[in-house]
């Protein structure tokens, strides 16, 4: 949480690290989703316990390779799993790392819109739920912030695990891969009192 720009914690089924020498420099996170639709439809009500949402990727340091080095390493360490992650264009984000390591482009995702602290400019959350909590906290009613709309996030999709089980998921997967989307990426660069910079890839 100290280096991922969110600055939120999230769940975690499991996490792997990426080590040099002695010294953690990388760190992604698997959890269940949210959403008990998307566990659902990714590849339907029969894989719906196998799904986890790559929820966390963040990279201490500037080689853009360990990113790919870290989910290319914990991709092969997963047992039979129905990936999802999404990049979020709201903030610069493409999906590249997904696309350096094969994972399935499937569009989209649905967009809720942001609420906006009006004073500030800054964004309070990214969905409606505890909205209320979130607005007291800063003196304010859940209707004095303003609703902008944002974009869907970028949704990929990957398997992990034998050969029988990839090739039956990916049979069951019921979104259309798409084209790899393009553009332009932000990292973002966290200083939160540390001696180095984050670099954020999801």
């Amino acid at each position: 949480m100290r280096y991922h720009y969110s600055g939120r914690k999230v769940g975690c089924r499991v996490a792997f690290g990426l080590f040099e020498a002695d010294r953690l420099i990388g760190c992604v996170c698997y959890s269940v989703p949210a959403s008990y639709t998307l566990c659902n439809g990714v590849c339907g009500p029969g894989y719906r316990k196998d799904v986890l949402e790559l929820s966390r990727l963040v990279i201490v340091g500037s080689d853009k390779n360990n990113a790919s080095r870290l989910i290319g390493g914990s991709l092969r360490l997963l047992g039979n799993q129905v990936l999802v992650s999404y990049a979020d264009p709201n903030v610069g984000h493409v999906g590249y790392v997904y696309q350096a390591t094969n994972w399935i482009y499937t569009g989209l995702g649905n967009a809720e819109p942001a609420w906006v602290n009006p004073i500030t400019g800054e964004i309070v959350s990214k969905t409606r739920r505890h909205i209320d909590k979130k607005a007291e906290r800063l003196g304010l009613h859940w209707s004095d912030l303003e609703k902008v709309p944002q974009i869907g996030k970028h949704r990929y999709v990957t398997f992990t695990g034998n050969k029988r089980f990839k090739k039956a998921a990916r049979r069951a997967l019921r979104y259309k891969g798409q084209p790899f989307p393009k553009g332009d990426t932000e990292r973002h660069d966290i200083d939160r009192g540390g001696d180095v910079s984050g670099y954020l890839f999801a």
